[in-house]
């Protein structure tokens, strides 16, 4: 039997089909369960740590489906005086103002509705035509939104796009440009040292930002560790396991660091460190790298592969230009990514208002 379970919820109060699991359902069980086109589904137990539960979603499919056990099915006993879109609107009203939350406990790292109490919720009932009505208006108001939400993301998507295929523009022109070619293992050291030194601020893979790079760790000095690596200005940290092969720090202090981090150090006769750092974080590379992993439990860069890989090599002045475009230009698409989603969040808080202005001013 299909079985709908939170995690076809989405958040503004619909379904997602993509992902359904076939749970097998006793048959007395599944009289009971089965939900009928106009059923609302009320998240009972689950939510996270930043997502309470009490989601509501909308059921709008002939197809047979069930429920899971952490959700309960609501469905109007009488038709004629509540339409069911009024209450699912109105019931995801309570969940985004923040009504349902605190009618939950948290046992486990699982958070439970307190359903008594959620029952005794009061809605306020229109006549019908009136619900109707304000229903209407709503789904017109929504779908705008929803409208403009669907150009900033695509606006989002194409923001985030622009600094990954300028890299990839860069590095096509390596041969048409005629730019030398030297392997990883020729110009590269992989200098790890360990750390002797006392007082040097530590960098864990925590403390790097996997696309940006950048560190957001503390600068405070930490207890020394004969296992970990030290690094100083010249160095570039390289993240050696799979889930952090894009994560790549431009040190601009010296310190140690967790062995899960390589410290790479480059020769300024071909390369300078802002260079590696570029072509470490191209797509490319980072797929290329992926392709070496070796181990099964913690799959990490096959080094001796890498050090075969060839890295091109504009002349230095060249090199410096390349990553001066590079940076003005991430900065420049960051500020418009952090524009793109600050509109989303206001065209999100603008459905919240919608919602407030129906159920307590009138539209």
């Amino acid at each position: 039997m299909s079985v709908l379970r939170n995690t076809n919820f989405r958040n503004g109060g619909c379904l997602n089909l993509s992902n359904v699991a076939e749970i097998e359902v006793e048959k007395k069980q599944l009289v009971n369960r089965l939900l009928q086109k106009g059923d609302l589904i009320l998240e009972r137990s689950g939510g996270g740590p930043t997502q309470p539960v009490g989601r509501v979603v909308y059921f709008n499919t002939d197809d047979e489906f069930s429920f899971s056990n952490f959700t309960t099915r609501i469905r109007i006993k009488n038709p004629k005086e509540t339409n069911n879109q009024y209450l699912w609107r109105f019931l995801n009203y309570l969940y985004i103002s923040g009504v349902t939350e605190t009618l939950q406990k948290q046992t486990t790292g699982i958070r439970n509705l307190n359903f008594s109490e959620y029952k005794e919720l009061e809605i306020p009932l229109p006549p019908l035509s009136e619900q109707k009505r304000i229903v209407e208006k709503i789904e017109k108001l929504f779908a705008k939104v929803d409208e403009a939400i669907r150009l900033r993301t695509e606006a989002l998507s194409t923001s985030a796009a622009i600094l990954p295929s300028a890299v990839h523009q860069v590095f096509s022109r390596a041969k048409k440009e005629g730019w030398k070619y030297k392997t990883f293992g020729e110009i590269i050291e992989i200098d790890t040292i360990r750390n002797t030194k006392n007082n040097l601020p530590f960098v864990g893979m925590e403390d790097v930002e996997s696309h940006s790079g950048n560190f957001i760790g503390s600068r405070d000095p930490k207890e020394v560790k004969s296992t970990t690596f030290h690094f100083d200005t010249r160095h570039v940290l390289y993240g050696k396991l799979r889930p952090y092969l894009n994560k790549v720090l431009l040190s601009n202090f010296e310190g140690h660091c967790s062995t899960e981090f390589l410290p790479l150090l480059p020769d300024n006769k071909f390369l300078v460190r802002e260079w590696l750092t570029v072509w470490l974080r191209y797509e490319k590379t980072v797929d290329n790298i992926m392709g070496t992993n070796s181990g099964s439990r913690m799959p990490r860069a096959n080094m001796d592969k890498v050090k075969e890989f060839k890295i091109p090599l504009p002349p230095i002045s060249e090199q410096r230009k390349i990553v001066d475009y590079l940076d003005s230009l991430s900065k420049k698409t960051q500020e418009l990514i952090f524009y793109q989603k600050f509109q989303l969040k206001d065209l999100e808080e603008l459905k919240q208002s919608i919602l407030h202005k129906a159920f307590n001013e009138g539209l």
